[in-house]
């Protein structure tokens, strides 16, 4: 992942594991039905780690 080991068990103390994948459908559409326009990069880490 390209982290310090201090910075992944801060994740995983979290609640983060690699791979994790919170839906995001309902944000993403209520944000763009506001008129946003969402990045896909931004929801991708919103994905691993949201929620």
């Amino acid at each position: 992942m390209g982290c310090r080991p201090s910075v992944q068990d801060a994740l995983r103390l979290a609640g983060w594991t690699a791979g994790r994948a919170v839906a995001t459908g309902g944000w993403t559409r209520q944000l763009t039905a506001a008129g946003l326009k969402l990045n896909d990069a931004a929801v991708g880490i919103w994905a691993e780690f949201g929620g």
